[in-house]
């Protein structure tokens, strides 16, 4: 219960102090420390944080930029190429693509593009769990 009125006071505080004179802010900091028993650097960046609106808001994610697909052509190329560390893969990439036309059925011109445009990052992070699956050392 305390909390809600805390909160509330605290918005009133944040409108008030955006909209006062460098004097009034310091009357009203102490009236916000004198109130809620919170020291003075800690108040002010009460009083400047955003709206709990914008605050609590979910972030946005990124959309996936390899398809599922893709990710199953790599993998097939990292199996077949006998599991290269990342940065071989990536170089060995275009050498394989020939092969990965006559045995993947789903491989088209977009596939091979963002099979191209995958970094040796990527590509550890995307392998990663199939890396810990297959217990084979690299």
């Amino acid at each position: 219960m305390a909390g809600e009125r805390l909160q509330e006071a605290l918005t009133s505080f944040r409108r008030r102090y955006r909209a006062a004179s460098r004097q009034e802010r310091s009357g009203l900091l102490n009236e916000l420390c004198k109130l809620a028993g919170y020291h003075r650097k800690y108040a002010i960046g009460l009083l400047n944080a955003r709206e709990e609106k914008t605050m609590n808001r979910p972030r946005r994610r990124r959309s996936p930029t390899y398809s599922q697909e893709a990710m199953k052509g790599l993998e097939a190329i990292w199996r077949a190429a006998g599991y290269p560390w990342s940065v071989r893969l990536k170089a060995l990439l275009p050498l394989w693509l020939p092969w990965a036309r006559k045995h993947l059925q789903q491989l088209t011109p977009e596939l091979e593009r963002q099979l191209l445009a995958i970094s040796p990052r990527q590509v550890d992070r995307r392998l990663a769990p199939r890396k810990r699956r297959q217990k084979h050392r690299l």
